[in-house]
């Protein structure tokens, strides 16, 4: 089921009947293929083990799984509540990665602003004056020319 609702960036709803997978074998549960829509199974009478995918823009972050044993009416609006706790999930992570990619990126210029800085000590404050030994100033002139 994991790899399902991570191949395929949407919600998978699955019954789950507990005398027939244990829990450690959530991973293994697998939904029915091309499901799109998973009100049809929101109805159903057994426990739904729901996975909701950790993604923002093309980036896939990992798989929020729920086990629903609540049978009551209001299924749909659990489901729709745990998409949404997923939906900002995928955006904290996305803005922690953004946030960690911009402290990388101020790191760096201020080590490039450093090292312009170093630089700048090691090179004169004016231009050096060319001349001669005997004053005069040094003529640049192509060779075998005088």
């Amino acid at each position: 089921m994991l790899d399902a609702v991570f191949e395929n960036d949407r919600p998978i709803v699955f019954p789950f009947v507990e005398n027939v997978l244990p829990l450690e074998d959530w991973d293994l549960a697998l939904p029915d293929e091309g499901q799109t829509d998973p009100t049809p199974v929101l109805v159903s009478p057994f426990p739904l083990l729901m996975g909701f995918p950790l993604s923002a823009k093309d980036n896939r972050f990992g798989v929020l799984l729920a086990l629903d044993k609540n049978l009551s009416a209001n299924r749909e609006r659990r489901f729709e509540l745990i998409n949404g706790i997923a939906q900002q999930v995928s955006l904290a992570v996305q803005n922690d990665i953004l946030n960690k990619e911009m402290l990388d990126r101020q790191r760096l210029e201020r080590e490039f602003q450093l090292a312009r800085e170093i630089q700048q000590t090691f090179l004169p404050s004016k231009s050096p004056d060319a001349r001669l030994g005997n004053g005069c100033p040094l003529e640049h002139s192509a060779p075998g020319r005088r």
